[in-house]
């Protein structure tokens, strides 16, 4: 049953982001009335409060790691950065584009010329058993070096 919750979880984040929100503050509110009722001020109060509950910010993370998936949502969270960032700069997002296209496009190149020549089989039979003829012609000038380039 606890992965039928976390899968729910995935579907409902800003419902679970508002109500962590809404129950950090309703006890930074509470530990800040105390301090007032202490008899310190509203600001010294409400830093104390701040200081006393900790590091907000890890008190969320913390709480954000029983909901989900948690691989799924860093998964999730990637592609996300990423598209922010090549919204932030254009410029630079097509300089990547291109640069990746122009080097899978290479390298493509490259393997389907080596692959054709040197790792696929001659198109035939007994390929191993195929000589080269040449003759050597003295009065036109072909020789044996000439013949072999």
């Amino acid at each position: 049953m606890a992965w039928l919750r976390k899968l729910r979880a995935l579907f409902r984040r800003q419902r679970l982001h508002k109500e962590l929100d809404e129950e950090v503050n309703f006890h930074l509110d509470m530990r800040e009335r105390r301090f007032v009722e202490e008899g310190m001020s509203p600001e010294e109060a409400r830093r104390a409060a701040r200081k006393h509950f900790g590091n907000v910010t890890q008190v969320r993370e913390d709480s954000r790691q029983f909901w989900g998936f948690r691989l799924l949502d860093e998964l999730g969270q990637d592609p996300r950065f990423a598209f922010r960032s090549f919204a932030k700069n254009p410029g630079s997002t097509a300089t990547a584009v291109l640069t990746l296209a122009l080097g899978l496009g290479v390298g493509t190149a490259v393997f389907s010329v080596v692959n054709a020549l040197l790792f696929k089989p001659l198109p035939y039979e007994d390929p191993e058993r195929l000589v080269m003829v040449w003759s050597v012609n003295e009065k036109e000038g072909v020789d044996l070096e000439l013949a072999r380039a």
